[in-house]
């Protein structure tokens, strides 16, 4: 647990030592890499990717018909 609260704390400070600019930089290269290792795992390509990440996020939260037709869509494409 030390070790992990102390990576934690390492974390906070070098994201307050950056400015907000270079944080959202850093979060959107993130989410980049994210889609694009999901994509290259998953065989799809990068739209599909971020369409069944964005749909597959809702499950169980409160039902939007945008994100219905989401999930509808990621559904009848495993199917």
């Amino acid at each position: 647990m030390r070790a992990t609260r102390e990576h934690a704390e390492t974390v906070r400070a070098q994201a307050l030592g950056r400015s907000p600019e270079a944080n959202v930089a850093l979060t959107l290269r993130l989410g980049r890499r994210t889609v694009e290792a999901y994509a290259s795992a998953q065989g799809l390509d990068l739209a599909t990717a971020r369409r069944e990440l964005r749909a597959l996020a809702q499950v169980g939260r409160a039902p939007c018909s945008f994100f219905d037709e989401e999930l509808a869509w990621v559904e009848s494409r495993r199917s």
